[in-house]
C-alpha cells in the first residue's frame, strides 16, 4: 500500500519499522516512525499526530494500544505498542497518521480515510 504524502522539506518521513523487542524508547513491541522536522514548532506537530493517531485507533479499535515518542535535535521517534502478530499493522497505522498530520499541518486536503 502507498501512502501519498505530501512533498515538503519542513516535514520528513525518514524511515518506519517494526520492533520486535527492546528499544531506545521502551521495551515493548510494536513499530516506530522516525520523522524530521524543519522550521516549524515541534511541540505543534507533536500535538496534532497524536490527535491523528487516536482517531485511527478509535476507528481500528485500538484504544488500548499505547504510544509515546522521543525528541532528537531534528525531529522524533514516533511509537506505537502491538503484538507480534500486528506489528505491520501497526507500522501502517503510523504512517496513516503520520499521512493526516502533514495533511493538517501543510493544509493539504487529505484523501478520505475509507480511500486509504
Amino acid at each position: 500500500m502507498e501512502i501519498p504524502y505530501p512533498q515538503s522539506t519542513r516535514l520528513i518521513l525518514d524511515d518506519c519499522r517494526r520492533l520486535t523487542g527492546p528499544s531506545l524508547v521502551w521495551d515493548k513491541t510494536g513499530a516506530i516512525l522516525d520523522v524530521l522536522l524543519e522550521d516549524i514548532e515541534f511541540d505543534l506537530v507533536l500535538d496534532c499526530w497524536y490527535q491523528q493517531l487516536k482517531k485511527l485507533q478509535t476507528d481500528l479499535g485500538w484504544q488500548h494500544r499505547e504510544a509515546t515518542h522521543r525528541r532528537f535535535e531534528s525531529g522524533f521517534n514516533l511509537l506505537i505498542e502491538a503484538p507480534v502478530d500486528a506489528l505491520y499493522s501497526a507500522t501502517l497505522v503510523l504512517e496513516t497518521a503520520w499521512y493526516f498530520t502533514t495533511c493538517d499541518l501543510l493544509d493539504v486536503k487529505a484523501a478520505d480515510r475509507e480511500e486509504l
